[in-house]
């Protein structure tokens, strides 16, 4: 039998809940010359009657007598592997089915190139793309990553293939439970063997709470970093030549060791004065009198522009009573673009300047702990605020506390788990939020009842009753209208308006929010840059002249501009992602784009440029349905009265 070009090596411990998927995404790999090594690690779960549930020749399966750990195992197989490579692969990840084609291809042509990685993309526990690590984005050649490793690491472990030979000649430290991957890197780099990385991401990394990588970063970065640095210190004296490499590392060990001590020393401070401090507060509160007659107190991260904000700006407005309600603040805004919204509904109080130092804001959560306290009828409403969660548990019980999740992101949600048994609503904006928590709370074993806590409230926009027959011109106009951050990706819009330009396809590209001076420059001659607009009044008129709006977000909830858009008749063109697909039915009211990795997103933009070009008599059909969709579905009649429904109790005699 001849021997496979690629063994996989994929160890497993206690992984039921996502092997099926990790085990799917290799057998279903366009490369099919390859071996499937899966050893199962001493689990407890049913991870071996899932492993072995499956009839695939190229698997082949493998029991550790005792749990050996992550090295020692990968060790174990890399001595069965048969493969002329080695290819990595978690039991809790997903591989893009061209990963290993991507990868055998490179290393092929690559004759020099002893270790090949991809770029990935961080994934939650249910699924949902978190966005990117920035030391995979940053470091792609050779020099990039051995200057950066002495640093930090920023390399993916479950993306490696390396060649066998290199792989069985250095091996993993079996004394490094958790970072036996970071320092291999180390170990071949300072001996300049040749590590590469594939400039696209070709594998969704799942990140959780209980995962190796969490459990170390919850001690610091700094904890891993000194742990694999000592180790691959240690190992490089046995030589009697030090290289430059080796003195790099060695000085970035001693900048971890003093940033790891001064950082633990900071938080057992604060740790300890915690407590007291907030007590302190609550003391002081008790002197001052009542600020909040209303007995609502909204406290809310931001007044800058913002979907969020409009939202808890529109709630706000929802929230009729004869005294204003109180809403607090405690982030800096980075404008005060919709400040005057909540300005006219409420008082508005900003803390942010406050709340900079630990010391003075757990002295002013004291104080607010007393002011809502002293009310004999009050409610809080906040969303995705650390502050709030921590003052939860010195609220009374006859205090309605309410908490808002716009979209699940792997972030706060997780933090928030302590506190989920103070809070009486949870509220989400559409049902995959609501399923994203579900899953969460699953995941972690609590209680079926807090389902029912979670309440559903859409948001809504307001519908113009009428809208002016849209004229399309022979140049189609496309809109894209938000922020410049990471998971929004503009940089797939200005790409695909860069190549309409060069391929002279009629299209204008607008892009309307606050987008960096630097990206503008670059590409100032294929898109038209307004800037940040505040007024809807100049927005409704964009919306009128555009065609499309594009959405090329790697992680949505369902984005209020596709509303407000959708609204008049604007198409839109999104990636597959969030509550988005629940409401766009592609070619009948917009269009969704499937494809994953972002130069092929881009095809896929100017191939649906291409089509509706072509057939012009879609775009009309597309935008009526558009527009008849949203008045049907968006529209606010029931948004406040579900808000005020759920608030009822403070308005009750």
């Amino acid at each position: 039998m001849n021997k496979p070009k690629v063994s996989v090596l994929m160890p497993v411990y206690n992984g039921e809940k996502f092997l099926r998927k990790a085990i799917d995404s290799i057998l279903r790999q366009t490369f099919t010359d390859f071996e499937f090594l899966i050893i199962n690690d001493a689990s407890t779960d049913n991870s071996k009657e899932i492993i072995l549930s499956y009839n695939d020749k190229r698997i082949k399966y493998f029991e550790n007598e005792k749990n050996l750990g992550v090295a020692k195992t990968l060790n174990k197989g890399m001595k069965l592997a048969k493969g002329k490579y080695i290819a990595r692969m978690d039991a809790d990840d997903i591989s893009f089915p061209e990963r290993l084609k991507e990868q055998v291809n490179y290393l092929d042509n690559h004759s020099y190139c002893d270790v090949v990685v991809t770029k990935i993309y961080i994934m939650d526990i249910c699924g949902n793309v978190l966005g990117k690590w920035k030391e995979d984005q940053e470091n792609i050649t050779f020099r990039q990553i051995k200057k950066q490793l002495p640093i930090s690491n920023c390399l993916a472990h479950p993306t490696v293939m390396v060649k066998s030979s290199i792989l069985r000649q250095y091996g993993y430290c079996g004394n490094l439970r958790h970072s036996s991957d970071y320092e291999l890197w180390l170990r071949l780099c300072s001996d300049e063997r040749r590590i590469e990385k594939i400039d696209e991401e070709l594998v969704y990394y799942r990140t959780r709470p209980d995962s190796i990588t969490s459990i170390t970063l919850k001690r610091g970065s700094s904890y891993k970093n000194i742990q694999t640095k000592v180790q691959f210190i240690f190992g490089r004296t046995k030589r009697l030549k030090t290289r430059y490499f080796e003195i790099k590392t060695s000085l970035y060990l001693l900048k971890d060791v003093f940033s790891f001590g001064f950082t633990n020393l900071r938080k057992n401070i604060i740790d300890v004065l915690k407590e007291p401090l907030i007590n302190i507060g609550i003391t002081i509160g008790r002197i001052i009198p009542s600020i909040n007659p209303s007995g609502i107190f909204f406290i809310f991260l931001f007044y800058h522009i913002g979907g969020a904000e409009k939202v808890h700006a529109d709630i706000v407005n929802c929230i009729k009573t004869e005294k204003k309600p109180l809403i607090i603040f405690t982030n800096h805004s980075n404008n005060k673009s919709l400040k005057y919204l909540f300005e006219r509904n409420g008082h508005v109080l900003d803390l942010s300047p406050l709340l900079f130092l630990k010391i003075t804001r757990y002295l002013m959560a004291g104080i607010l702990i007393s002011q809502i306290n002293k009310c004999p009828r009050a409610v809080t409403f906040s969303s995705n605020n650390l502050l709030y969660y921590e003052i939860l548990k010195y609220l009374k019980p006859n205090v309605l506390k309410i908490d808002l999740t716009h979209i699940f992101e792997g972030g706060i949600e997780y933090q928030s788990l302590s506190y989920i048994n103070k809070i009486d609503y949870r509220v989400v904006i559409n049902d995959k939020t609501k399923s994203d928590i579900c899953c969460l709370y699953k995941y972690h074993g609590f209680d079926k009842e807090l389902i029912n806590k979670i309440v559903v409230i859409e948001n809504k926009v307001d519908i113009p009753k009428t809208i002016p027959q849209k004229k399309h011109s022979n140049i189609l106009k496309f809109v894209y209208v938000g922020r410049w951050s990471e998971e929004k990706r503009v940089y797939l819009i200005l790409e695909s308006a860069k190549l309409c330009f060069e391929k002279k396809i009629p299209a204008d590209f607008t892009i309307i929010g606050d987008i960096p001076t630097s990206i503008k420059n670059q590409y100032r001659k294929y898109c038209f840059f307004t800037g940040e607009i505040k007024s809807f009044d100049t927005m409704k008129k964009y919306y009128k002249k555009a065609d499309f709006i594009l959405i090329t977000s790697m992680r949505e909830g369902f984005p209020l501009v596709v509303m407000e858009t959708m609204a008049y008749g604007v198409i839109p063109i999104s990636t597959n992602v969030g509550n988005i697909p629940f409401h766009i039915k592609s070619w009948q009211n917009g269009i969704i784009i499937e494809d994953k990795t972002e130069s092929d997103i881009v095809k896929k933009i100017l191939e649906i440029i291409d089509k509706v070009n072509k057939k012009r008599s879609l775009i009309n059909k597309i935008s009526q349905n558009a527009r008849r969709y949203a008045v049907k579905h968006f529209h606010s009649k029931f948004f406040c009265y579900k808000y005020n429904q759920l608030m009822q109790k403070v308005f009750q005699e």
